[in-house]
């Protein structure tokens, strides 16, 4: 939905901020605070002090190289075993950061004459979460990974009009039952998010059946964690204070180390959301079109539930529906790959054919021999998409239940460009082997997966035909990036809200009051929110990067917004014309040094809740909010990888 030794992408702000990450730390260098946090001491010897850099270096990839290796088993075989093992791991490498932190402590760096050598020290000397009591960093690793499996194992019943209805009319989601009258079915819960859910959110055009999906998901998923995150929460604002930040979004949002940042971000979105708003008019125009007015109201939000993804995060599994000029060529090349005979290992050969066209590396042999291309059917797995450093130099890999379609073809390559960013800085320290900043991994990625899913590309490769140079064929390929990268911005840059814009509550979109309910889906700053207490809220769909030095500046938190309004009638939809639902889909990497490094929601004001509803459960595991009474309505993300730990100490 980021571990950098295990990357996972953060869609969150990418899109939106991909100017300011270029502008951002150098290439290789890992943002934090430089020079207010980090604690120092009173030895001046700094010879002294790199003889420690160099031990640093060498131990850190010893450890960080057994912790990933047993995240990467318990991702891709998920059973207590490996679970306990994991968290042991975890523990280890924590008390390795502390160790280290109390020895870099000693040292005056701020006044040592190599640049170099102070940079590494201003983030050795800042804790990150081991600054937490023992028993409370056991509780915060434990949490994480509780929800996070309970997210990725989340299993619902398929949809039939005849399973149990509850006296409210709605269906009994959560419930495994036996039938006990002749107009029921029994529901027994089988079907998984990946591949199942994804795959009929994606190609059903029944609106009773896709709300039964996106609400029977968010009862399964986000139901059971939303104490759990609660209590995250509170745990990693108390990390955060404990390095000299206020809360956890202070934290994230230092790694960024741009003055000026949330004003810089802003500014883009006004340049930007006209664009999404006429977008946002059209899609909506056409889904009245397919639906109807009772479906989808030919003014305010469109219903998230018809978007063609979990979270409404993209749109482009309804390019079909929307598409201006049928007929002329598309670039979803879905249809050429299974007539080709893809399969997924040949894509991720195709991938590499097109790095090494570039003059780049090509995937080291281990790569083949270890990574997870497909989901296996033997065991369960963590599905989502990720690219994983082993902190060796040699170790590289990808976890991914691919399927053969447009869209994992473009994953494929965003993922195995985490994987030649990785191995372009393998010859840094060890830490300095990250993204230069939070957000700059994912736009590495993204820029590689774009350039790879161009239709002269695609032509040059066999999957597409002869590719005209009309104006149509032009506007066919312009909107279908627009329903990826365009439809993401609002959402994205609203789960970023809460850290961008502390002290301001958040609605579902940016600029706009969300709902609770399916049924709205706005992201227009302008449009009134229903809190129906009885619907979840999840929103969870950020790659991540699995780097272990990486922090996450992108928490999907959602909120309400004080100057919108509510309706307690929880089928009301915004009457503003102008809001939107929006959908970032990026695959991930994983990283052990971070963290989190897309935590979906945070509050940075402890007084706001993300739901108008203080019932709403929130189906993101591995969202973090700096204000401990938010749950979050965004599930999904977190840390590129919840299993990473930062091999920065500085990260959490």
């Amino acid at each position: 939905m980021t571990s950098r030794r295990m990357v996972v992408v953060t869609p969150c702000v990418v899109s939106v901020l991909v100017l300011l990450v270029v502008v951002g730390v150098p290439v290789g260098v890992q943002g934090a605070i430089f020079s207010d946090k980090g604690t120092e001491g009173t030895n001046i010897n700094e010879a002294e002090a790199i003889d420690f850099l160099g031990r640093y270096d060498r131990e850190a990839g010893q450890m960080c190289n057994k912790f990933m290796e047993a995240s990467w088993n318990y991702n891709t075989n998920v059973t207590d075993f490996n679970k306990r093992v994991m968290l042991q791991q975890q523990m280890i490498w924590s008390d390795f950061h502390r160790t280290k932190w109390n020895e870099a402590t000693n040292y005056a760096w701020k006044n040592f004459t190599t640049p170099t050598v102070r940079r590494m020290f201003s983030f050795l000397t800042v804790l990150g979460k081991a600054a937490l009591p023992r028993d409370k960093l056991k509780e915060l690793t434990g949490l994480l990974q509780e929800m996070k499996t309970t997210y990725s194992l989340a299993k619902i019943c398929r949809y039939d009009p005849r399973l149990r209805r509850l006296p409210s009319g709605d269906y009994d989601y959560d419930a495994e039952f036996e039938a006990d009258d002749d107009n029921q079915i029994g529901c027994i819960p089988n079907l998984p998010l990946e591949p199942h859910l994804t795959q009929m959110m994606a190609n059903s055009r029944d609106p009773d059946e896709l709300r039964y999906l996106w609400r029977a998901w968010r009862e399964a998923a986000g139901k059971p964690i939303r104490q759990k995150y609660l209590r995250f929460v509170q745990l990693s604002n108390e990390a955060a204070r404990l390095n000299g930040f206020s809360d956890a979004g202070e934290y994230w949002r230092s790694d960024y180390e741009i003055d000026g940042f949330r004003e810089e971000v802003e500014e883009l979105w006004q340049k930007l959301s006209p664009l999404y708003q006429q977008l946002h008019a059209y899609v909506r125009a056409k889904l009245v079109e397919k639906y109807g007015e009772e479906v989808v109201p030919r003014r305010g939000p469109i219903p998230a539930h018809l978007l063609g993804n979990m979270w409404a995060q993209t749109w482009t599994n309804i390019l079909d529906m929307t598409i201006p000029y049928p007929g002329r060529t598309s670039v979803d090349v879905t249809n050429a790959l299974r007539i080709q005979g893809y399969s997924p290992l040949a894509m991720f050969r195709l991938a590499e054919e097109f790095f090494t066209s570039l003059g780049l590396e090509p995937m080291p042999q281990t790569f083949w021999q270890q990574s997870m291309i497909q989901k296996p059917t033997d065991r369960e797995v963590v599905c989502h998409a990720s690219a994983w450093d082993f902190c060796n130099g040699r170790d590289y890999r990808i976890k991914q239940c691919t399927e053969v379609n447009m869209e994992h073809l473009v994953t494929t390559h965003h993922e195995m460009g985490h994987i030649q960013y990785d191995l372009l800085y393998r010859n840094q320290p060890f830490i300095f082997r990250d993204g230069a900043n939070p957000g700059f991994h994912e736009a590495v990625g993204d820029v590689l997966a774009l350039s790879a899913s161009t239709p002269r590309h695609l032509q040059s490769v066999g999957l597409l035909g002869n590719v005209d140079d009309s104006y149509e064929t032009d506007i066919n390929f312009l909107f279908a990036m627009a329903l990826d990268k365009i439809a993401f911005l609002p959402f994205g840059y609203l789960m970023d809200q809460k850290i961008l814009h502390p002290n301001t509550s958040s609605s579902s979109n940016p600029n706009t009051s969300s709902s609770s309910n399916p049924n709205t889906c706005s992201s227009n700053p302008n449009t009134t929110s229903s809190s129906n207490p009885n619907t979840t809220s999840s929103n969870p769909n950020t790659s991540s990067s699995s780097n272990p030095n990486t922090t996450s500046s992108n928490p999907n938190t959602t909120s309400s917004n004080p100057n919108t309004t509510s309706s307690s009638n929880p089928n009301t939809t915004s009457s503003n014309p102008n809001t939107t639902s929006s959908n970032p889909n990026t695959s991930s990497s994983s990283n052990p040094n971070t963290t989190s490094s897309n935590p979906n929601t945070t509050s940075s004001n402890p007084n706001t809740s993300s739901s108008s509803n203080p019932n709403t459960t929130s189906s993101n595991p591995n969202t973090t909010s700096s204000n401990p009474n938010t749950s979050s309505s965004n599930p999904n993300t977190t840390s590129s990888n919840p299993n990473t730990c930062s091999s920065n100490p500085n990260n959490y």
